[in-house]
C-alpha cells in the first residue's frame, strides 16, 4: 500500500469526511500528525486532508 492508500483510508476511518464534528473535535490533534506525513504524501492528497481537517 502506498503512502497516499494509507492515508486515503486514514481519513475515511477518521470519518471525518462524512461527519464534520469529528473534525472539530480531533482536526488538531490529526492536522499535527497529518503535518508528519506532509512531505512523503501526495499534492492531491495533501489537499484532501486539509480539506477534511480544516481549521
Amino acid at each position: 500500500m502506498s503512502t497516499d492508500d494509507g492515508v486515503r483510508v486514514w481519513l475515511r476511518r477518521l470519518g471525518a469526511e462524512h461527519d464534520p464534528a469529528v473534525a472539530d473535535r480531533h482536526g488538531a490533534y490529526f492536522r499535527e500528525l497529518f503535518a508528519s506525513w506532509a512531505p512523503i504524501a501526495s499534492e492531491q492528497v495533501i489537499s484532501d486532508a486539509q480539506r477534511v481537517l480544516r481549521p
